[in-house]
């Protein structure tokens, strides 16, 4: 589907069309396989039917067994494939060091092995995704199906919806193939709205570098239940509702965001069109963004805000409607701040704070854009809005608490986003705006292409320089 609508993909008009014939091919194969779907998945489909047209409260109970049931399957299997990953890869190791002729069948073996391992769990939200395909190939091609599927499938929606109701976490975007499914996304908001009401929200999404505590900053915050741990635990984005009682306030849910990592290497040379991508959509769509650095290097997290910005600078000079005001603060985890050296991390703000500014002119004027000049003109920065955490932990190991001070400056950044960023905004979109606004900044990332492709702005820059070059030439 992204295809269709990146420019680098298709040559003519024609490779468009053919591309368009294709994704419509592979939706009536969808269809057709309705007909003969697995026992497992049709078991599924006919329970939360079930329990979504006649006991809605049975169908939360199902959704938590058969998350704990997968759960527990994943990781007996995870397990086992961890085992024989690291016997390959010891294997490997010995056959390197020898230099036996084992070297390359080996090296095949550990990275199919790795890739086994990479996809070993099977989560609730796997079913949620295969429901989804059902639902948009159902749309797409009604007059091939019957009435009563057609029925069933308008039910389906309803599924995540009441789920997230009830707490649960929903799939916002499909990490594996950054993809957002904004028809069956559409649906499941607009009968979140036609259950609670079109409500005014606050959206609260945290962004940063693989494995720098972005989930358990989260759960602390908030008091949800987003997993957490070592590596690519999370993969996409995923929203959940926290309903809002404070007179103080004047929106009435927090949707939290929480997304997965960025720069993780097991995405290898693949993972700079990917970030840039999925970083763009995440800062697009929220209101309020927290840009997690672990320590106080930023310089990864710097490059992809680069790109970010870069896109959308591009992307509200297209369109209007992505004209939208986010804003950010930055949080720096596993600092100390009571060591004395609170002049050089101001030193390392400021310096944050210049090259920022600096990468957003550069980006404005590579698209002629001559009336942004700092980073607060397309992202609203407050330096005042910089934290840094201690460790989550404190205490040697087996004997080890929750450290107070990190809890402490999770109330305090909690308090700042609700009470003082929030507050300050003129307008909260509805559930409704909400939708829109998540439709036109995907669509917006399916049509722009240039900026996603570099790892920063000098990439780009030289880039453009090389293609003008070029251009003189012939």
């Amino acid at each position: 589907m992204k295809r269709l609508y990146k420019p680098s993909e298709y040559k003519t008009l024609q490779h468009k069309t053919e591309l368009r014939h294709m994704i419509s091919h592979l939706r009536i194969e969808q269809v057709k396989m309705m007909k003969d779907l697995h026992p497992l998945m049709c078991s599924f489909v006919k329970t939360i039917l079930y329990y979504i047209q006649f006991d809605s409260k049975e169908l939360i109970n199902f959704a938590i067994w058969l998350k704990c049931y997968l759960e527990k399957l994943t990781r007996e299997h995870i397990a086992a494939s961890h085992a024989k990953y690291m016997t390959t890869l010891e294997k490997f190791h010995v056959a390197k060091q020898k230099n036996s002729n084992e070297v390359e069948g080996l090296k095949k073996d550990v990275d199919n092995n790795e890739s086994d391992l990479l996809s070993a769990s099977l989560g609730f939200e796997h079913f949620i995704r295969e429901i989804a395909q059902v639902y948009e190939a159902i749309l797409d091609h009604e007059s091939r199906v019957s009435g009563e599927t057609i029925n069933n499938a308008t039910w389906f929606p309803k599924v995540p919806a009441n789920l997230l109701m009830a707490g649960f976490p929903f799939e916002l975007m499909n990490g594996d193939l950054i993809h957002v499914p904004i028809v069956w996304v559409k649906a499941v908001l607009n009968e979140l709205a036609a259950l609670i009401g079109d409500k005014k929200c606050l959206i609260v999404s945290v962004v940063g570098i693989q494995s720098s505590g972005k989930s358990t900053l989260l759960n602390m915050m908030f008091g949800l239940q987003f997993p957490v741990g070592h590596g690519r635990i999370t993969k996409g984005a995923f929203m959940q509702l926290i309903p809002v009682n404070d007179e103080r306030l004047s929106f009435e849910i927090i949707v939290v965001i929480d997304t997965e990592g960025l720069r993780a290497p097991e995405l290898g040379h693949e993972n700079y069109q990917h970030d840039n991508e999925f970083a763009t959509f995440i800062m697009g769509i929220a209101d309020i963004n927290i840009v997690n650095i672990n320590g106080e290097s930023q310089g990864e997290m710097n490059e992809v805000l680069q790109m970010v910005v870069h896109a959308l600078l591009k992307m509200k000079t297209a369109s209007d409607s992505l004209n939208l005001k986010q804003s950010c603060i930055f949080v720096h985890q596993n600092v100390k701040t009571d060591d004395g050296n609170n002049d050089a991390l101001e030193y390392s703000l400021q310096r944050m704070i210049n090259l920022l500014d600096e990468m957003t002119t550069e980006a404005a004027d590579q698209l002629d854009i001559s009336d942004i000049e700092s980073f607060k003109q397309v992202i609203d920065f407050d330096k005042r809005h910089v934290w840094y955490l201690p460790n989550l932990y404190t205490g040697e190991h087996p004997i080890t608490r929750v450290n107070p001070s990190y809890s402490r400056g999770i109330e305090k950044i909690k308090e700042t986003i609700l009470f003082e960023i929030a507050t300050q905004r003129q307008a909260y979109f509805t559930l409704t705006d909400t939708n829109s606004r998540i439709e036109d900044i995907w669509n917006g990332i399916l049509t722009e292409d240039f900026a996603f492709n570099f790892k920063n702005n000098l990439e780009a820059k030289a880039f453009t320089k090389l293609d003008s070059h070029y251009q003189e030439l012939y």
